[in-house]
């Protein structure tokens, strides 16, 4: 399927997913929970214009609603820079190096509307449930922010990077193991500051009419009940077949080999009304033909060009000039 041309406006609301090409890596262990989390809290404290309101990881994709509230550059830089130390984690990790991680570009797809946002919230926590991982979302040991939801905790990180690291041996990761990689990292990683995990789990209810007329708690009710009863309507299909359970993650081998074969279907925009998304679709498509003239209009003069608000131009080519002496 074509690439879809991003364009990013500010004081939008975006589910942003991406999912990697093989395996398994986000394995809910201590040792991959702590150098994520550190990635996410130094990501969030590099770009204060990208707020991050809810996110997940699963085995071996993540989700995540942000609301950007600056130049639509930062969310740009925010995802460069995101996706590319996880990349590098995780090729540490493997013992490879430029290895092409992920399986295809992460999918930023606006959402329009009040609704739709709390469908897409439930649906980020309820993962794991579908998944058949756990019974609750409580109990799941991923990576998420559902404690920082509902408690309204605040946690700080160390962001370790990924220099020094070594592959992972096959297996579970042992206690043993984890703290001695920690410790090893702890102690000769040049990043020494904390980086406060700090997530905005109402923000996005400000980018609507609906929301803005709501309190905090009101909007948390909202979503809790969307997560209750989606947790009660998966029991029930369950129909009483055990979970995998929160300890049998725990002891997954970072290494398995595994190879999704399907692909959510991209999509322009997420929207609960018809007309919101047709007149979106309508001046997304005079965006992308305003993209088409102004790239056209740059290869034939490798000059300065037009680009429309919220697109993102080549770098400038640099020619060299040749000299007889």
């Amino acid at each position: 399927m074509p690439r879809i041309i991003r364009k990013f406006e500010k004081d939008r609301v975006y589910f942003i997913s991406n999912r990697v090409s093989e395996g398994l890596p986000f394995v809910p262990t201590i040792l991959i929970n702590l150098f994520i989390y550190g990635i996410i809290a130094r990501a969030i404290s590099l770009h204060p214009n990208v707020k991050v309101c809810h996110f997940i990881f699963m085995g071996n994709h993540y989700h995540l609603i942000i609301v950007l509230k600056g130049d639509p550059d930062a969310l740009k830089s925010f995802m460069e820079y995101f996706d590319g130390e996880t990349a590098k984690l995780i090729n540490r990790f493997r013992g490879r190096a430029g290895h092409n991680v992920w399986a295809k570009p992460y999918d930023a797809e606006p959402i329009l509307t009040f609704d739709s946002v709390l469908e897409k919230i439930a649906y980020l926590y309820l993962n794991p449930v579908v998944a058949g991982l756990v019974a609750s979302i409580k109990e799941y040991p991923g990576i998420n922010s559902w404690k920082l939801f509902t408690k309204g905790a605040i946690r700080s990180y160390r962001f370790l990077g990924s220099a020094g690291l070594k592959s992972l041996p096959y297996g579970g990761i042992s206690k043993k193991h984890t703290c001695e990689i920690l410790r090893e990292k702890h102690a000769n990683t040049n990043f020494r500051e904390r980086h406060n995990l700090v997530i905005d789990p109402y923000l996005w209810a400000s980018c609507f009419e609906e929301g803005r007329g709501k309190t905090n708690e009101e909007i948390k009710a909202l979503i809790l009940d969307e997560v209750a009863k989606g947790e009660k309507k998966i029991k029930r299909q369950r129909d009483g077949r055990p979970v995998f359970g929160a300890n049998e993650l725990s002891k997954q081998c970072f290494h398995k080999r595994y190879k999704s074969r399907t692909y959510g279907r991209r999509s322009i925009c997420i929207s609960s009304c018809p007309l919101l998304r047709e007149q979106f679709v309508a001046e997304y498509r005079e965006f992308v033909r305003l993209c088409r003239e102004a790239w056209l209009n740059f290869k034939e003069t490798r000059g300065p060009a037009i680009w429309p608000p919220g697109a993102f131009p080549p770098a400038r080519v640099v020619f060299g000039s040749c000299f007889i002496l």
